[in-house]
């Protein structure tokens, strides 16, 4: 499914509009001009992201350009190779990383 835009909205739209937040300890992308948060890591991979520099490169992607699902989905995948090699140190209990 896609969504058409009025061409107002297409050209105050900004390439470079996704930044990381914080709220409550709990990391996620988000619109700089609207606000919206964008991405939330899911359970699966949250004990890869304990910073904002662990989610800065999917916001880098986004900026550049990179399709939105394409982005997430190189992300999650990386970040789930790095918990099943043992590369982040705590895993979600609910994943058995064997």
């Amino acid at each position: 499914m896609s969504f058409v835009f009025p061409a107002a909205a297409q050209s105050a739209a900004t390439v470079a509009d996704y930044l990381v937040e914080e709220h409550g300890g709990r990391y996620y992308v988000a619109s700089a001009s609207s606000g919206q948060e964008n991405y939330t890591p899911p359970t699966f991979v949250s004990a890869a992201v304990q910073c904002r520099a662990d989610l800065q490169p999917l916001a880098d992607a986004l900026n550049g350009g990179e399709d939105y699902i394409d982005a997430v989905m190189a992300f999650e995948d990386e970040r789930w190779i790095g918990l099943r090699q043992g590369y982040f140190t705590t895993a979600p209990a609910e994943f058995a990383l064997s």
